[in-house]
């Protein structure tokens, strides 16, 4: 593997998240008995298989010999993180594979069993959430940034952010698009949970920047350098202004009934969720990597770079891969009557 993670690490962390947070959405009706994310969550079921199919594109380009990516499961080491990453990758794609084929060819099967299925696939998908935090906090980096023991749960709750996000984003243009009508419960409910997320992440992120103003660590300083310098734009720009304090201002203006609810307004604010989501890890990663140990206690700062053919190959697959699911798991129409009856359109 090369020595630098960069672009591809933090596109494949992005949609490792949002594919993850996707899941999550989906089984909450069957699990927790959420009603108001019935319509929703087929569309997320799908959307969690392409991210999840589509995370090993950015893994394999990276790779320098990705044609021995095989040994991780001839020759297991789970005292690493990345092997017990690649472990857990395959179960998920494994179990969403299932359970998707169920819910779209089998839905006459016993509900007991999906909700089993669903079960297990929740515990991977937390563990898998929270598995970028793990390996960051045990990898050489610098220690206030990648080395906190609250990054685990920050990954989860921008993971579900994400992932709702997502499933928001592409419920609103597919519903246009078949022209059926929006739910409007599903937008009120979506936006609570969003909020909800959002100031959970604010104020993890607001803890963070408070103890790195005021970490003697050595690299902190010329960390801190970097956020307010070459990454500046990417970490207050977009990631804390545009992809978290305005979008929980929409939310507490939708919610208060200042604002009127809109599918638009919620295509706007999960776009800006979801910016907001790559950013953080963009920050998180090739931020992190920015500040190189010259010698000891001593640091430069070095200067990001982006594989645009990587970056593309990448988003290119996972939209294609969405696309795919849609049209191969193609029973994903859904429309909740009042009465509580599930009818696929």
């Amino acid at each position: 593997m090369t020595d630098v993670w960069g672009t591809p690490i933090a596109i494949y962390s992005f949609i490792a998240g949002a594919a993850v947070g996707s899941y999550i959405v989906a089984v909450l009706p069957v699990l927790f008995r959420v009603g108001e994310l019935r319509d929703i969550a087929p569309l997320a079921l799908r959307l969690s298989w392409a991210s999840i199919v589509a995370i090993t594109v950015p893994l394999l380009l990276h790779l320098g010999s990705p044609w021995r990516a095989y040994k991780i499961f001839t020759s297991p080491n789970f005292t690493s993180p990345m092997a017990v990453g690649a472990w857990l990758i395959t179960l998920l794609i494994i179990l969403v594979t299932v359970i998707v084929v169920l819910d779209n060819w089998y839905r006459a099967i016993r509900a007991s069993t999906i909700a089993i299925l669903s079960a297990i696939g929740l515990v991977l998908a937390l563990l898998y959430a929270g598995y970028p935090g793990v390996l960051l906090a045990t990898s050489k980096g610098v220690e206030a940034w990648w080395h906190n023991l609250a990054l685990p749960v920050l990954t989860i709750l921008i993971a579900v952010a994400s992932g709702l996000a997502l499933t928001l984003l592409a419920y609103i243009v597919l519903w246009r698009v078949i022209k059926m009508e929006v739910n409007k419960d599903v937008l009120v409910y979506g936006s609570k949970m969003l909020l909800l997320l959002l100031l959970l992440i604010f104020i993890f992120e607001v803890a963070d920047a408070l103890v790195r103003a005021y970490e003697p660590k050595p690299g902190v300083a010329e960390f801190n350098k970097a956020l307010m310098g070459s990454l500046g734009l990417s970490y207050i720009g977009f990631q804390l202004i545009i992809g978290t304090i305005v979008p929980l201002i929409l939310l507490l203006l939708l919610l208060s009934n200042r604002v009127p609810a809109s599918a638009n307004i919620m295509l706007a604010i999960s776009i800006l969720v979801l910016i907001g989501a790559f950013t953080h890890k963009w920050n998180l990663i090739v931020g992190g990597e920015l500040v190189e140990m010259a010698s000891t206690d001593v640091y430069i700062l070095g200067a990001p770079s982006i594989d645009l053919v990587e970056v593309l190959a990448s988003l290119f697959s996972w939209l294609f891969l969405i696309s795919l699911s849609l049209a191969v798991f193609s029973n994903w129409k859904v429309k909740v009557e009042v009465s509580g009856v599930e009818v696929r359109a």
